[in-house]
């Protein structure tokens, strides 16, 4: 009974601050080579070492280096993370962060599916909020902005890029945990359809279907 009452004064306050604060939204850039404009635009605002958050796949297909093509090119050092696979675990974003501190970065860029824009928020929240990934589970944990996030979407479906959640499994148990906070929300992200170029059929069906079932669901 008390853990209703609790959780019924939860939903009320959640409700109303979603009402009181104003709505948030990544700028975001649409079309056919959108994901340059993006790089652009990361560069144009100062960032110099962005930590691309990745996974093998789209490294081997070379869609990674399309777009770490363009940081260089506009003068970013560049590093990339490629060790996310599907439901990331807490073993994988620490490592994330890891290579982060290593490289001394200051943004953190997405360029994957729902796992990898998950983890790249969780690094960068990391590298501002004491770099514990564990004190950052629950609602509103995240108490200092992130450093600059910026999400390249390959799938459609999950729509994390512009959601202020993320989904990790511990590592020893599997079982998800959840960071719901505004500050996970991305600042830019890049919606560019000529990514999906290339991916495996299978991949791009699942996704699409996903994408549909979320659509009939709002409906």
């Amino acid at each position: 009974m008390v853990k209703r009452i609790v959780h019924s004064i939860f939903v009320f306050i959640a409700g109303l601050a979603s009402r009181l604060l104003p709505d948030k939204v990544p700028v975001t850039f649409v079309g056919s080579g959108s994901v340059t404009e993006l790089c652009e635009s990361i560069c144009h605002q100062g960032v110099g070492k962005p930590l691309v958050v990745t996974d093998e796949v789209l490294v081997e297909l070379g869609i990674v280096g399309r777009v770490t093509e363009v940081l260089t090119a506009a003068g970013s050092d560049v590093a990339v993370y490629d060790g996310v696979e599907p439901d990331p675990t807490f073993a994988q974003v620490e490592a994330g962060y890891a290579r982060y501190v290593a490289h001394g970065c200051d943004a953190v860029l997405a360029v994957g599916g729902g796992s990898s824009i998950d983890a790249a928020k969780m690094i960068a929240a990391m590298a501002t909020n004491g770099g514990e990934l564990s004190k950052l589970e629950g609602k509103m944990k995240v108490r200092k902005p992130t450093a600059p996030l910026f999400a390249v979407p390959t799938t459609a479906g999950t729509g994390s890029e512009v959601t202020i959640a993320a989904v990790v499994s511990d590592t020893d148990t599997h079982a998800k945990k959840f960071f719901v906070d505004p500050k996970l929300l991305p600042q830019m992200a890049a919606l560019d359809p000529t990514l999906m170029t290339g991916l495996p059929a299978p991949l791009t069906a699942a996704t699409g279907m996903d994408a549909l079932t979320h659509a009939v669901e709002f409906q």
